[in-house]
């Protein structure tokens, strides 16, 4: 079964392993590529660490690209990663338990 994936076109062009690349190929990351950014020293880091695991392109040509086009493969990456529930706020629940009467 082939992988899910998102093909993002650059803006600008990266190099890498010697080649110049115009699109990205990104795949859904599985735990290994999550786990990959362990020791990531902040948020960009972690970001840049998964999208080369995932789209098979070392950090360095990560540490290339143009914000947009980080920010595209970024938002690549996020589409398929699970979706985390809503947190219930505790206004919401003080509100329901009202209007049931439950918080009287």
């Amino acid at each position: 079964m082939e992988r899910e994936h998102r093909r993002v076109t650059l803006k600008t062009p990266i190099e890498a392993h010697g080649k110049t690349y115009e699109h990205l190929v990104i795949r859904k990351p599985r735990v290994k590529e999550l786990r990959a950014t362990a020791g990531a020293i902040d948020d960009i880091d972690r970001s840049a660490r998964l999208l080369s695991a995932c789209a098979g392109v070392p950090v360095s040509s990560v540490d290339q690209m143009e914000i947009d086009d980080f920010t595209a493969c970024n938002e690549a990456l996020q589409e398929m990663l699970p979706q985390q529930p809503a947190e219930t706020q505790p206004e919401s629940l003080s509100e329901s338990s009202q209007q049931t009467g439950l918080g009287e």
